[in-house]
């Protein structure tokens, strides 16, 4: 075997003496013909098939750009290291890729190398966050609508072709037909009481387009189904869970054209259309009301370089709008302040079109973030507003389980660390999952990071809590019970121990 390999010149000898691992090889192999700047036709449709495939089975979710045949993805070198890591443009036609944020330039299987190098160091080294769904048995396939898909397209032409219920919402809501028709607002029942559907809309690569055709579809991902009378009231969610494969969507994302560069983010959806019905500009809002700005949707933000951020004009509304700011990226983000400074006037844009307000000139006055090492009293003006108008939310998330725990903690503020101590057995675990629970139910988002417990235990004690029950005497009200504990907001850290505290705490 040696005189072989010696025989042997240097390149023949490295591929000799490598080891092949199958499981980790790119689904590219590079070759001249391929890469080269003349590829034909049908091995270009091919290329292009290859790529997005692999970039979908591992969890990808490119988006298209204004050039035929670009997309833009997450880069391999970025992801986890910088801020700024969906920047890779991979062109599908020539197979070759390169990212704005480090300037890294290779072929496509470069770039698949280093994807699943850094994805099995993030699965072996890193802290990937849990959420319910991994302890209670959870499929994490992508899922499926409870209703057919024809019955969901039907609703936005239930409630057009309904032109006495279209009159009535205009009358109740201040939104116009061609408004909701534009949003795609449908009509349904749900115990014999008329509701609202909003679609959550995403982009989907379409392998069956032809070559003129835009690759990228909008695809309904998710249905919220809200109360008539008041919209901000949910009545249904479907698909109904939420765990770590389900998709995310954001409500009105078709009224941006694809050569748009400027949009709204609201809170809610009435939010939306009304901000679009006054000022004509896109808006869109996010998936859920719970100021949670999901990484799946950040990627259909990319496109834009204007976004205003308007939130609802308190506290809360506020700190949110700024935390997005710093997601999105502050360079391109405006916040709008509806109140203007005035304490009585309406909260949000809905309420502000309702009252007959000036929406442009509200969005004319949104402001960007400064550097934040640095304020004025122009800056803390409306934070100060704020505390005086609303003290409750100055007082921090309070304990609804637990009210004589306000009066010590004066409730669970941002920006503080709160130290619970006591020697073992006195009930710490257990008034921190009852906490926890109660916050997640107030819609705080909770994530544990368990130094000694394992999180199943955790996750247990929390369900049992959750129940108000012990679920081991009464077993078949699992499925019942895990299926409502998941809507909260809870997720866990995957490791544990001492040697992880400086990774918690980064």
């Amino acid at each position: 075997m040696l005189s072989k390999l010696l025989n042997k010149s240097f390149p023949q000898l490295v591929r000799a003496v490598r080891p092949q691992y199958t499981l980790y090889r790119p689904l590219f192999t590079p070759t001249r013909r391929v890469f080269s700047h003349n590829v034909k036709p049908k091995e270009s449709t091919k290329l292009k098939e290859g790529i997005m495939k692999f970039l979908y089975d591992n969890k990808q979710r490119p988006i298209p750009t204004s050039e035929k045949n670009v997309i833009l993805t997450q880069c391999p070198h970025c992801v986890m290291i910088r801020k700024k890591s969906f920047a890779a443009y991979v062109n599908l036609q020539k197979g070759t890729y390169s990212c704005q944020t480090c300037k890294t330039k290779g072929t496509f299987p470069e770039f698949s190398r280093s994807l699943l190098k850094k994805m099995n160091k993030q699965d072996h080294h890193d802290l990937p966050i849990l959420s319910t769904s991994d302890f209670l048995g959870v499929n994490n396939k992508p899922q499926q609508f409870t209703r057919p898909i024809e019955e969901i397209e039907q609703y936005p032409r239930n409630l057009a072709g309904d032109t006495n219920m279209s009159d009535r919402l205009t009358q109740l809501h201040c939104i116009e037909k061609s408004t909701l028709e534009l949003y795609k607002v449908g009509l349904t029942q749900v115990d014999d009481h008329d509701c609202l559907t909003f679609p959550q809309t995403s982009l989907a690569y379409d392998p069956n387009s032809t070559a003129d055709e835009n690759s990228f579809k909008l695809d309904t991902v998710r249905l919220k189904i809200c109360d008539l009378e008041d919209p901000s009231q949910v009545v249904q969610v479907d698909p109904p869970l939420h765990s770590k494969e389900s998709e995310a969507g954001l409500f009105g994302y078709q009224t941006a054209s694809a050569d748009c560069d400027t949009l709204i983010i609201t809170r809610r959806e009435m939010d939306a259309m009304a901000a679009y019905q006054a000022t004509g500009i896109p808006a869109v809002s996010i998936p859920t009301s719970n100021y949670q700005l999901q990484e799946p949707v950040l990627p259909l933000l990319e496109r834009f370089t204007h976004i205003y951020i308007w939130l609802d004009d308190d506290l809360d509304g506020q700190l949110a709008a700024e935390r997005f700011a710093h997601k999105i990226g502050d360079s391109k983000c405006l916040i709008v302040n509806t109140r203007l400074g005035d304490k009585q006037s309406p909260v949000n844009a809905y309420e502000a079109l309702k009252e007959n307000k000036d929406l442009k000139k509200i969005l004319s006055k949104a402001r960007r973030i400064k550097h934040d090492q640095i304020v004025d009293f122009v800056d803390l003006r409306e934070e100060v507003l704020n505390e005086i108008l609303h003290p409750d939310q100055t007082r921090g998330v309070q304990s609804k389980d637990l009210p004589g725990l306000n009066e010590i903690m004066k409730g669970h503020r941002s920006g503080e660390l709160t130290i619970l101590t006591g020697p073992t057995g006195a009930g710490k675990t257990t008034i921190i999952s009852q906490l926890s629970l109660d916050y997640c139910q107030s819609g705080v988002p909770t994530l544990w990071g368990s130094f000694e417990i394992m999180n199943k235990r955790l996750a247990k004690k929390m369900l049992f809590q959750f129940a108000g029950k012990d679920i081991s005497i009464v077993p078949e009200e699992f499925d019942e019970i895990a299926d409502r504990f998941q809507e909260v907001s809870f997720f866990f850290f995957k490791k544990k121990g001492v040697a992880y505290i400086n990774v918690y705490f980064r």
